[in-house]
């Protein structure tokens, strides 16, 4: 065998190696990803949510209990 096939043939070889390397790293990191953009989404959600559930009590007139993060009684109710 020539010196020169042999190169190739280590050449491809290692080629193949880092390409598999280099796929299998990528596939990876994709998994992770989106697991870290699908915790993003659902808490950005539940912000949301939280958001809305506050301004509906605070424009019926109604008090926001921040310890218990519910709805309280009328503001009138609070001031006695």
């Amino acid at each position: 065998m020539s010196s020169t096939l042999r190169i190739i043939i280590i050449f491809a070889i290692v080629t193949a190696i880092i390409g598999a390397a280099t796929w299998l790293y990528n596939a990876g990191g994709v998994g992770t990803l989106n697991s870290i953009e699908r915790q993003n989404n659902e808490a950005g959600e539940q912000s949301d949510r939280a958001r809305s559930a506050y301004d509906v009590c605070i424009d019926g007139g109604r008090v926001w209990d921040f310890r218990s993060g519910k709805c309280a009684g009328s503001a009138q109710d609070r001031r006695d």
